[in-house]
């Protein structure tokens, strides 16, 4: 969720992917992540110092202040617009952009 929200919301592309890469990885985990020290989390390949301290920051706090602000500053039918099938968050963008889509105060929301 977090890579494809800060693809939405113009993030560099290759900071989204490194962090749909660490997702991958952790999905491919035999062990449990809870069970291993920030160092160890950052030396799995494909999570380094800075993912391991957000995942940390998960375990101990139960979220993650970084993903809470892109959640923060999307509107509820993007992540609508996430679940349907084909459209990528990159075309979600444009969509968003062209649209010039508010929130219910309306304040403009696009990038």
């Amino acid at each position: 969720m977090l890579s494809k929200l800060m693809e939405i919301h113009g993030e560099s592309e290759f900071k989204s992917k490194t962090y749909s890469i660490a997702a991958y990885k952790i999905s491919q985990l035999t062990v449990n992540l809870q069970t291993l020290s920030e160092e160890k989390i950052s030396q799995i390949n494909g999570i380094g110092e800075a993912i391991a301290k957000k995942i940390v920051e998960i375990f101990s706090k139960g979220k993650m202040k970084f993903l809470e602000n892109f959640i923060e500053k999307t509107l509820r039918g993007i992540f609508e617009m996430l679940k349907i099938k084909g459209i990528e968050p990159k075309k979600i963008s444009v969509i968003w952009k062209v649209t010039g889509i508010e929130n219910s105060w309306g304040t403009s929301l696009c990038m």
